[in-house]
């Protein structure tokens, strides 16, 4: 590279990080008072992982009350993809408990428009609307190499077989696994059109998980190298 090429990717560095900074700003401000917008903006600007560190950091700052947190907590849990990768177990687990049980249910919430019509999308499982009283039974689907230890879990076998899947298609091995648990153990449950969630403190976990069934990851599905007119790779 020319220096005037180590200048220009140099200004583009500068620029884009200026623009993440700017919608960084805009979802802080934005997080207390309207988090699902805040956190639907953060996924359209690819930066949904940055957000968690922020809900914290804000809730800790006193800049979120107690009475804003559940809502802003369940947004930012539910547009994030892997919660966890941004902001550890026990950032999460002060988090939840600092709100205690509380359910979040959205049904309806996406539509599909045929002829002209908005039409909404019915939920794929069914949803929870009580805190438990008796012991539940979970399902997650994720790597085997977690050796199924987590906070995102749901009631349907169904479900976690669908995100086994996903991890497999990935070209990693998948399991679906099985705990029964005590009430104390649900922090939350999440639902929408596509799953019912149970968000589980892991510490709650210990020698209650089972493996039910293991999805051996799949190659990657690679495109065919283009071939000359002799047939050879080019």
């Amino acid at each position: 590279m020319t220096q005037n090429d180590d200048a220009w990717y140099a200004d583009l560095i500068a620029a884009e990080q200026a623009c993440e900074a700017t919608q960084l700003s805009e979802i802080k401000a934005r997080l207390a008072d309207d988090p699902y917008t805040a956190t639907a903006y953060a996924v359209s600007c690819g930066l949904a992982d940055e957000v968690p560190p922020v809900l914290f950091d804000l809730w800790s700052e006193g800049q979120i009350t107690d009475e804003q947190l559940p809502n802003a907590l369940s947004a930012v849990w539910v547009r994030n993809r892997s919660p966890l990768r941004s902001l550890g177990e026990r950032k999460w687990l002060t988090l939840f408990k600092a709100v205690g049980f509380f359910i979040v249910n959205s049904s309806g919430g996406r539509v599909i428009h045929i002829d002209g019509r908005a039409t909404p999308i019915p939920t794929a499982f069914a949803h929870r609307d009580a805190q438990p009283v008796a012991p539940v039974e979970v399902w997650r689907g994720c790597p085997t190499s977690t050796n199924g230890r987590g906070m995102s879990w749901t009631i349907h076998r169904e479900c976690a077989e669908g995100f086994a899947e996903g991890v497999a298609t990935l070209g990693v091995e998948a399991g679906i696994y099985r705990a029964t648990i005590p009430p104390r153990a649900v922090l939350a449950l999440f639902g929408d059109d596509r799953e019912q969630e149970v968000v589980v403190n892991p510490n709650t976990l210990r020698g209650r998980i089972q493996l039910h069934e293991i999805i051996p990851g799949r190659p990657l599905l690679r495109w065919p190298h283009a071939t000359g007119p002799t047939g050879n790779t080019s």
